[in-house]
């Protein structure tokens, strides 16, 4: 009985050309298959991460927030999580400026945040309650809901 063998068997009746035809098939897709895992292997590990959390003045977690990273080239949004957290994950490396904005809140920005390739960097940030302005309306007049708008208008 013969050893089996380690190579791929070629097709029955095949002769030298064909022979050489199937094996250099096999290792082109082999090399083909080889180039296609490697910037998927690289892409894990190219990119940074900024993982953060917004707390108030007395360190409570403040969800709900809208975070905006942004640098000159560059756009992401998303909003804080259950405690406060954020997460901006495959970043490419460099500077960015952080914008946290939320209903009761001043808005806030840290700038300079630095990215660096395959790291993780940790952004804690506070933020203060708004000022708020009390209007009370004379009784003629009538109070109409907040809609969270804001329309700003100049002279006719």
């Amino acid at each position: 009985m013969s050893e089996p063998s380690r190579f791929p068997t070629p097709p029955a009746g095949a002769g030298a050309p064909n022979l050489w035809r199937y094996y250099s098939a096999v290792l082109g897709f082999g090399v083909i298959l080889f180039l296609l895992v490697i910037p998927v292997a690289q892409g894990g590990q190219g990119g940074g991460s900024l993982l953060g959390s917004i707390s108030d003045a007395d360190n409570g977690a403040v969800d709900g927030m809208l975070v905006i990273l942004r640098s000159e080239t560059y756009l992401r949004v998303t909003r804080t999580g259950e405690g406060g957290r954020f997460e901006f994950l495959d970043l490419d490396p460099g500077k960015y400026t952080l914008e946290a904005t939320g209903t009761g809140y001043q808005d806030t920005h840290e700038a300079n945040v630095h990215v660096r390739r395959g790291r993780s960097t940790t952004l804690r940030m506070k933020v203060a309650a708004a000022s708020r302005v009390r209007i009370v309306p004379e009784a003629s007049q009538r109070i109409l809901p907040f809609t969270g708008a804001t329309e700003v208008t100049g002279r006719p």
